[in-house]
Protein backbone atom coordinates (compact mmCIF):
# COMPACT_ATOMS: atom_id res chain seq x y z
CA UNK A 1 0.00 0.00 0.00
CA UNK A 2 2.66 2.04 0.34
CA UNK A 3 3.12 2.66 -3.19
CA UNK A 4 -0.76 4.28 -3.23
CA UNK A 5 -0.37 7.90 -4.10
CA UNK A 6 -3.64 7.71 -2.28
CA UNK A 7 -2.74 6.56 0.81
CA UNK A 8 -1.97 8.33 4.04
CA UNK A 9 1.18 7.97 4.35
CA UNK A 10 2.44 9.23 0.38
CA UNK A 11 0.82 12.21 1.39
CA UNK A 12 2.40 12.80 4.66
CA UNK A 13 6.04 12.21 2.79
CA UNK A 14 4.37 14.60 0.46
CA UNK A 15 4.16 17.38 2.66
CA UNK A 16 7.72 16.77 4.54
CA UNK A 17 9.47 16.20 1.63
CA UNK A 18 11.53 19.02 -0.15
CA UNK A 19 11.80 17.96 -3.76
CA UNK A 20 7.99 16.97 -4.27
CA UNK A 21 5.93 19.78 -5.28
CA UNK A 22 3.49 21.15 -3.03
CA UNK A 23 -0.08 23.32 -4.15
CA UNK A 24 -0.72 25.88 -1.72
CA UNK A 25 -4.59 26.83 -1.16
CA UNK A 26 -5.53 30.09 0.34
CA UNK A 27 -9.32 30.61 1.61
CA UNK A 28 -11.16 33.83 2.67
CA UNK A 29 -12.43 32.93 5.93
CA UNK A 30 -13.98 36.68 6.98
CA UNK A 31 -12.85 40.21 6.87
CA UNK A 32 -9.04 39.65 6.18
CA UNK A 33 -8.70 36.39 8.10
CA UNK A 34 -6.84 33.88 5.37
CA UNK A 35 -6.47 30.02 5.51
CA UNK A 36 -3.61 28.07 4.15
CA UNK A 37 -3.03 24.92 3.91
CA UNK A 38 -0.14 22.47 1.92
CA UNK A 39 -2.32 20.24 -0.74
CA UNK A 40 -0.80 17.00 -2.78
CA UNK A 41 -1.63 17.73 -5.94
CA UNK A 42 -3.17 13.88 -6.53
CA UNK A 43 -5.87 15.03 -3.64
CA UNK A 44 -7.17 16.77 -6.68
CA UNK A 45 -8.05 14.02 -8.88
CA UNK A 46 -10.22 11.22 -8.62
CA UNK A 47 -11.95 12.01 -4.90
CA UNK A 48 -15.78 12.72 -5.16
CA UNK A 49 -16.31 16.54 -4.74
CA UNK A 50 -19.48 15.63 -3.03
CA UNK A 51 -17.99 16.00 0.59
CA UNK A 52 -14.69 16.98 1.77
CA UNK A 53 -15.35 17.78 5.49
CA UNK A 54 -16.31 15.54 8.07
CA UNK A 55 -17.28 17.17 11.70
CA UNK A 56 -17.19 15.10 14.80
CA UNK A 57 -18.27 16.47 17.97
CA UNK A 58 -17.50 14.74 21.70
CA UNK A 59 -20.67 14.96 22.13
CA UNK A 60 -20.87 12.04 19.61
CA UNK A 61 -22.75 15.01 16.83
CA UNK A 62 -21.71 14.89 13.38
CA UNK A 63 -22.14 16.19 10.22
CA UNK A 64 -20.37 16.54 6.63
CA UNK A 65 -19.76 19.49 4.63
CA UNK A 66 -17.98 20.29 0.58
CA UNK A 67 -15.20 22.41 2.68
CA UNK A 68 -14.76 24.12 5.48
CA UNK A 69 -17.50 26.23 5.56
CA UNK A 70 -17.19 30.19 5.57
CA UNK A 71 -20.08 31.01 6.40
CA UNK A 72 -22.68 28.61 8.06
CA UNK A 73 -26.50 29.47 9.25
CA UNK A 74 -27.09 28.71 12.72
CA UNK A 75 -29.61 29.76 15.41
CA UNK A 76 -28.62 32.43 18.13
CA UNK A 77 -28.85 29.57 20.85
CA UNK A 78 -26.47 27.84 18.52
CA UNK A 79 -24.33 30.67 18.23
CA UNK A 80 -24.51 31.77 22.27
CA UNK A 81 -23.73 27.89 22.81
CA UNK A 82 -21.49 27.98 21.08
CA UNK A 83 -22.38 24.18 19.02
CA UNK A 84 -17.94 24.08 17.29
CA UNK A 85 -16.58 23.80 20.80
CA UNK A 86 -14.86 20.62 20.87
CA UNK A 87 -16.25 19.78 17.44
CA UNK A 88 -13.01 18.43 14.82
CA UNK A 89 -13.08 18.97 11.43
CA UNK A 90 -11.30 16.19 10.01
CA UNK A 91 -10.96 17.04 5.75
CA UNK A 92 -9.82 14.74 3.11
CA UNK A 93 -6.74 16.50 2.96
CA UNK A 94 -5.76 14.79 5.77
CA UNK A 95 -5.53 17.59 7.92
CA UNK A 96 -7.95 17.81 11.06
CA UNK A 97 -8.91 21.25 11.91
CA UNK A 98 -11.59 23.27 14.22
CA UNK A 99 -12.72 26.68 14.59
CA UNK A 100 -10.36 29.54 15.72
CA UNK A 101 -13.18 32.15 15.57
CA UNK A 102 -17.10 32.78 14.80
CA UNK A 103 -18.55 36.01 13.99
CA UNK A 104 -22.17 36.97 13.59
CA UNK A 105 -22.71 38.93 9.86
CA UNK A 106 -25.31 40.97 11.99
CA UNK A 107 -25.01 42.56 15.49
CA UNK A 108 -26.65 40.58 18.01
CA UNK A 109 -29.13 42.47 20.19
CA UNK A 110 -27.49 43.24 24.49
CA UNK A 111 -29.80 40.36 25.67
CA UNK A 112 -29.76 38.04 22.52
CA UNK A 113 -27.98 35.25 24.58
CA UNK A 114 -31.02 34.95 26.81
CA UNK A 115 -33.46 35.33 24.53
CA UNK A 116 -32.48 32.65 22.74
CA UNK A 117 -32.85 30.64 25.84
CA UNK A 118 -36.29 31.72 26.12
CA UNK A 119 -38.84 33.33 23.66
CA UNK A 120 -36.99 34.43 20.18
CA UNK A 121 -34.25 32.34 18.38
CA UNK A 122 -33.46 33.44 15.38
CA UNK A 123 -31.35 32.36 12.62
CA UNK A 124 -28.12 34.04 11.09
CA UNK A 125 -25.39 33.68 9.35
CA UNK A 126 -21.98 33.60 11.08
CA UNK A 127 -18.42 33.46 9.21
CA UNK A 128 -16.18 31.38 10.09
CA UNK A 129 -12.12 30.91 10.66
CA UNK A 130 -10.53 27.59 11.10
CA UNK A 131 -6.70 26.85 12.37
CA UNK A 132 -5.48 23.10 11.51
CA UNK A 133 -4.54 21.08 14.44
CA UNK A 134 -2.15 18.87 12.54
CA UNK A 135 -2.17 15.98 10.08
CA UNK A 136 -4.83 13.45 11.48
CA UNK A 137 -4.12 9.33 10.06
CA UNK A 138 -7.56 7.64 8.68
CA UNK A 139 -7.72 5.18 12.24
CA UNK A 140 -8.15 8.52 14.32
CA UNK A 141 -11.30 9.28 12.42
CA UNK A 142 -12.49 6.16 12.27
CA UNK A 143 -11.54 6.13 16.00
CA UNK A 144 -13.71 9.30 16.57
CA UNK A 145 -16.95 8.11 14.77
CA UNK A 146 -16.44 5.12 16.45
CA UNK A 147 -16.87 7.14 19.54
CA UNK A 148 -19.83 9.15 18.09
CA UNK A 149 -21.52 6.10 17.95
CA UNK A 150 -21.24 4.62 21.04
CA UNK A 151 -22.68 8.59 22.42
CA UNK A 152 -25.31 8.42 19.82
CA UNK A 153 -28.83 9.68 21.59
CA UNK A 154 -30.53 7.72 18.26
CA UNK A 155 -29.48 10.20 15.77
CA UNK A 156 -27.16 8.06 13.91
CA UNK A 157 -28.59 4.74 14.75
CA UNK A 158 -31.90 6.46 13.96
CA UNK A 159 -32.25 3.76 11.05
CA UNK A 160 -29.49 1.47 11.64
CA UNK A 161 -28.24 -0.08 14.54
CA UNK A 162 -24.86 0.56 16.42
CA UNK A 163 -23.44 -2.68 15.57
CA UNK A 164 -23.94 -2.40 12.08
CA UNK A 165 -22.38 0.90 11.79
CA UNK A 166 -19.68 -0.07 13.30
CA UNK A 167 -18.42 -2.86 11.55
CA UNK A 168 -18.96 -0.18 8.69
CA UNK A 169 -16.36 2.08 10.31
CA UNK A 170 -14.05 -0.55 10.96
CA UNK A 171 -14.18 -1.41 7.67
CA UNK A 172 -13.60 1.19 5.98
CA UNK A 173 -10.65 1.66 4.20
CA UNK A 174 -11.23 5.57 3.11
CA UNK A 175 -12.29 8.82 3.88
CA UNK A 176 -14.91 8.22 0.94
CA UNK A 177 -15.65 4.88 2.76
CA UNK A 178 -16.45 7.12 5.81
CA UNK A 179 -18.56 9.74 3.88
CA UNK A 180 -20.94 6.12 3.06
CA UNK A 181 -20.85 4.93 6.36
CA UNK A 182 -22.45 8.37 7.48
CA UNK A 183 -24.83 8.91 4.22
CA UNK A 184 -26.12 5.59 5.17
CA UNK A 185 -26.48 5.98 9.11
CA UNK A 186 -29.05 8.94 7.84
CA UNK A 187 -30.98 7.03 5.15
CA UNK A 188 -33.57 3.93 5.91
CA UNK A 189 -31.88 2.10 2.87
CA UNK A 190 -30.47 -1.41 3.13
CA UNK A 191 -27.91 -0.86 1.23
CA UNK A 192 -25.82 2.32 0.14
Amino acid sequence: MSGDPFSWEAFRKCDQAVDVPRHRTFRRLSKGVLLSHAVHPTFHMGMSADISVIFVGEDGWTDMARDLPEERATSAHGFHKPWWKGVSLYHRNGYRYEVESATPNEDLPPLSKLMAATIHNPTFSVQYAYRSTGFYQLDELKMALQDAVDLDDDVLTQFHDADDLAARITAAKTFDDLVQVLEYARTEELEI
